[in-house]
């Protein structure tokens, strides 16, 4: 999804988590980054949670996909 404009926000949160929202929206806490012992290491969380993003749209496309042959059958 090249032309998505993914926006990367830092939580101010201790807890170690990163998670993503549709919409190219990537969160990373503050607890994960204090565990990253490099740029190598927040860069394989980012593109995990880019993983996720595409993901759902391609899984998006393809239920709309499957409901427009569905409603061609009937």
């Amino acid at each position: 999804m090249p032309n998505l404009p993914y926006k990367f926000r830092i939580l101010n949160d201790e807890k170690v988590n990163a998670f993503a929202l549709p919409g190219g929206y990537v969160y990373i806490t503050r607890g994960l980054l204090a565990l990253a012992e490099n740029e190598a290491g927040m860069a394989g969380v980012q593109v995990h949670e880019i993983g996720h993003i595409t993901t759902r749209h391609k899984a998006q496309r393809h239920l709309a996909s499957v409901a427009k042959d569905i409603g061609l059958r009937s």
